[in-house]
């Protein structure tokens, strides 16, 4: 019988750990999917594929800088986020993370006067729902009715010319930007985002509002809105790292691609 003492166990080995040189095409993390279109699989993901995503990201972001403060509110463990964090360390962004109550979203916003924002369509929803309650609400007779026909005036600038109309800002959407910390730039994915509320916050907020599509089978690349695109309801062109092939999907009631 062999005797073996607990010290044994916890006596520092005398082997020396030796780093390894990381390969492009070594696996840096293992993503499962949600299992929204059949069983979770785990998505092996490599350092090239993460840093391809980050720098075909980053040209499509708008230009960053130390004095951005990005807003977390991904979870951590979607690819997504990871990549939007990633592009933001790169470029020496300060970031907070979201408190966890989606009704508290704006006082987040405010607190850490973030100005970029990653977010999901219900996220964009809850911050329209807030300035609709602001002024049906919270709100005099005369500023309800400044915003209620000053609105349809910016939302047509907008639209038409890429431009804001600077007496409604100075009387109307200044006020409402300063509830939401200082965005610049907002980028929704997850799901589609309706035009309506696209426009929305693009015009009370004066920011960019991009749509981005990707998947974990591909590192949260795909397609992605450029910052000097400011159409609405699309997610924009394929992004630079990836090439795209349309097929079309057969015996469904819809024409999907």
């Amino acid at each position: 019988m062999d005797l073996i003492t607990i010290s044994s166990f916890s006596a520092p080995k005398k082997e020396e750990f030796k780093p390894v040189a990381v390969k492009p095409d070594d696996i840096a993390l293992l993503v499962y999917t949600a299992g929204t279109e059949g069983i979770p699989k785990g998505v092996e993901i490599s350092h090239s594929n993460v840093i391809s995503t980050v720098a075909a990201l980053s040209n499509s972001f708008v230009e960053l800088s130390t004095k951005d403060c990005y807003l977390s509110y991904l979870p951590l463990g979607q690819v997504r986020e990871l990549c939007y964090s990633l592009v933001m360390f790169k470029s020496g962004c300060r970031v907070a993370f979201y408190s966890g109550d989606l009704n508290r979203i704006q006082l987040d916003l405010k607190r850490c006067s973030a100005t970029i924002l990653a977010a999901v369509p219900k996220v964009l929803l809850a911050i329209r729902d807030y300035i609709d309650d602001e002024f049906s609400t919270h709100s005099n007779k005369i500023s309800r009715l400044l915003f209620k026909y000053g609105y349809p005036l910016a939302l047509k600038k907008w639209k038409s010319e890429h431009k804001r109309i600077k007496l409604l800002d100075l009387l109307i959407f200044n006020r409402i930007k300063k509830l939401f910390g200082a965005l610049r730039y907002i980028v929704c994915g997850q799901a589609g985002l309706d035009e309506t509320t696209q426009e929305y916050i693009s015009t009370c907020l004066g920011v960019v509002v991009g749509q981005h599509y990707g998947t974990t089978e591909t590192s949260a690349s795909g397609c992605c809105q450029d910052k000097t695109d400011l159409t609405v309801g699309n997610v924009g062109g394929v992004l630079s790292n990836c090439e795209i092939k349309l097929v079309e999907l057969k015996g469904m009631e819809a024409s999907f691609f």
